[in-house]
């Protein structure tokens, strides 16, 4: 019986754990450049392609890793910005929930 109870609180807390969120900090860019572009000097480049159509990605500073993100409206306005994003990642997509801009790298 306790094995089961054991089990059962290890699944809940599994379960949580995957749904909840994440907060990263990274450049907002466009999915043609990805990460080439995820710099101070790529942030006109970044903005005028979201702003053209081509759909916004997020560069994680951690690792370079390039996310598709879900909801679009919420991140546009931040292409080509260095970001602070909360949000959870799901089958390799980011879905935002807060952005805000980051302090500069390096201060």
């Amino acid at each position: 019986m306790k094995r089961i109870a054991a089990a059962i609180c290890a699944v809940c807390f599994f379960a949580i754990t995957a749904f909840a969120a994440d907060t990263m900090t990274g450049w907002v860019t466009d999915q043609k450049c990805g990460a080439r572009v995820a710099n101070a000097k790529g942030a006109d480049c970044a903005k005028k392609c979201v702003q053209a159509g081509q759909p916004a990605v997020f560069v994680a500073d951690k690792d370079q890793t390039v996310l598709p993100i879900d909801n679009q409206d919420k991140i546009k306005e931040f292409a080509g910005e260095h970001v602070k994003v909360t949000g959870t990642v799901a089958d390799n997509k980011l879905h935002v929930e807060n952005v805000e801009k980051a302090e500069a790298k390096g201060k």
